[in-house]
Order: C-alpha cells, then sequence, then structure tokens
C-alpha cells in the first residue's frame, strides 16, 4: 500500500490526477479512505470522490 500511496503521491505533485473503478465490494472506498488520510498533509493536493454511475455509449451520435 506504500508504495501505491508514494506513486499516487508523485502523480497528484505532478499536477496529473488518478482514477479508481472496479466492481463494488474490492476495498475502493477504503483505499480512498487510506489515501484520504496519507494526503491529509499536502496543502496543494485536492482528494475528491465522486459515486456515480457512467454509461459509455459505444454507437456514433450521428
Amino acid at each position: 500500500m506504500e508504495s501505491f500511496i508514494y506513486r499516487l503521491e508523485n502523480i497528484a505533485m505532478n499536477g496529473c490526477f488518478a482514477l479508481t473503478s472496479g466492481e463494488p465490494g474490492l476495498g475502493k472506498s477504503k483505499t480512498l479512505q487510506v489515501i484520504a488520510h496519507k494526503f491529509n498533509r499536502l496543502d496543494e493536493v485536492r482528494l475528491e470522490a465522486a459515486k456515480e454511475d457512467i454509461h459509455i455509449k459505444k454507437e456514433p451520435d450521428f
């Protein structure tokens, strides 16, 4: 877990973002809690969570 958080911290400090997704029950919420706790000391980093179903349309709009 520390290696994962270290990589996320480097991504965030370089102005990038990360997305976590997956099936229910994999531990995404718990992982986000750990990350939020670790990132709490970084003023430059904003951590946000969105709980929405995202639907991907596979056919073209035209």
